[in-house]
């Protein structure tokens, strides 16, 4: 990518797909370093089977979930410091149509099967924390992940690599969720935080009957 090298691919991985599944130029170039024998298929023809079988996008999704967790490791992120006003923390939880107007002005489910994206709705619960509190801790099965409304989240790693903060709109725990893999961070409210919590398996559910919004 602009001369430099991003990445070295080796059996069994693939290149290519992430491009035709962003529906965008992949932006980077693919060199053979020595002699190559690779299996191509046809991004139609790819898409139609994914569409088939759940348990190959399923798949994907989940290999994509953990190569961007591993991507994000170490991050930019630890330098995010999120505004929150504390006269605006909402007093009442989200109704139905207000949770499904949030959702669809999300770039995610903008072009989304209406069905879908309420499917998803109806199943959010709202939660709140108070300053200090514990979300997760590392380590902890990632069964859940939650669009931050309001407040604002502190999250690390033991290990130390891994520091960010996250303010509203700002999702946690899916991708963990979606790449079946423990809790990465610990996450604390720094503020009073109030979430939409989805579960992983109801989202999971909904991608299979929606084949576009997987």
């Amino acid at each position: 990518f602009r001369g430099v090298t991003v990445g070295v691919m080796e059996p069994p991985d693939g290149v290519g797909f992430i491009g035709f599944l962003a529906r965008q130029p992949s932006g980077y170039e693919a060199i053979a370093e020595v002699d190559t024998r690779t299996l191509a298929i046809d991004t139609d023809a790819f898409v139609g089977i994914l569409e088939d079988r759940f348990a190959l996008m399923f798949g994907g999704i989940r290999q994509l979930s953990a190569q961007l967790l591993e991507a994000n490791k170490g991050s930019s992120e630890a330098a995010a410091d999120p505004v929150v006003d504390e006269e605006d923390c909402p007093t009442t939880p989200l109704d139905l149509v207000e949770r499904l107007v949030r959702m669809s002005n999300h770039g995610v489910f903008t072009n989304s099967n209406l069905d879908a994206v309420m499917a998803l709705a109806r199943r959010q619960v709202e939660r709140r924390w108070q300053p200090g509190e514990r979300i997760w801790s590392e380590g902890d099965i990632s069964d859940s992940g939650f669009s931050i409304r309001h407040g604002r989240v502190r999250c690390w790693n033991e290990a130390g690599d891994r520091r960010f903060k996250g303010g509203a709109g700002f999702g946690l725990g899916f991708l963990e969720g979606l790449a079946g893999v423990p809790r990465r961070v610990n996450a604390e409210a720094e503020t009073v935080v109030v979430a939409l919590v989805d579960q992983i398996s109801t989202v999971v559910d909904v991608l299979e009957d929606n084949s576009d919004l997987a």
